[in-house]
């Protein structure tokens, strides 16, 4: 998914949720950043980027604030939704980080417990109103995979949303991205531990109830697909 993809899929799905009566809080596509300024944000991170993440930030935006809201009661299995929220930006993602290692340091020091463990050896880019966030996982074996991080042994605590910044796009997107907290997106994650899978019965169903486009990016889930290693 380009820059204009994006832009034309979240204006999209903005026309849509305002239809059924829904408000659009913020709407914002960022234009693509350049490889000196993200040099500059690694220096100040004090580590590097996963390529996959520099891929977006410098050729699709350095950074999208989407937001929307909802009185409209959903049937089951999509009672819980009444938001959703894609962000995150190049300018901000230095405090982002750093409001994710203060979770670290405070409340989930202990790399060797199994819940605290998930929060360790990631890039924190996106906050959830809740206190949760999203962020991109450091370990080379699976650089950029976006990992849930609940701080209230939430039940989507430690599952890969998407093996990466693009890939979440194709998949959360066209789902007007419920959430970030993990009770509005897991309905669109048939399998353990993820990923979002937007072909699934349940997102078909969610796509036709709210009037979402039906021919955007999508990534489908093959017989064969393996879950990414947390």
């Amino acid at each position: 998914m380009d820059h204009d993809e994006l832009g034309a899929l979240l204006e999209a799905n903005t026309a849509a949720l305002r239809a059924g009566g829904a408000v659009v809080e913020r709407m914002g596509v960022a234009w693509p950043t350049t490889a000196d300024r993200i040099r500059e944000v690694e220096s100040a991170l004090g580590l590097t980027l996963p390529a996959s993440f520099r891929e977006i930030l410098t050729t699709v935006a350095a950074g999208v604030d989407w937001t929307w809201r909802t009185n409209r009661r959903f049937p089951a299995p999509f009672a819980g939704i009444e938001s959703g929220r894609l962000h995150w930006s190049i300018d901000t993602l230095v405090d982002t980080h750093r409001a994710y290692q203060g979770w670290v340091d405070a409340c989930f020091a202990d790399p060797d417990d199994p819940y605290d463990a998930i929060w360790h050896g990631k890039l924190g880019f996106a906050a959830a109103p809740n206190g949760d966030g999203l962020a991109l996982d450091l370990d080379p074996d699976r650089s950029g995979a976006v990992v849930h991080l609940s701080h209230d042994d939430g039940a989507g605590h430690g599952y890969v949303l998407a093996d990466s910044l693009g890939d979440l796009l194709d998949r959360w997107v066209p789902l007007a991205c419920p959430g970030p907290e993990d009770w509005q997106w897991l309905p669109f994650v048939p399998r353990d531990e993820g990923p979002i899978d937007p072909t699934c019965p349940a997102a078909r169903r969610w796509i036709e109830l709210v009037g979402l486009p039906d021919d955007p990016p999508r990534t489908e889930l093959g017989d064969d697909w393996v879950p990414h290693p947390r």
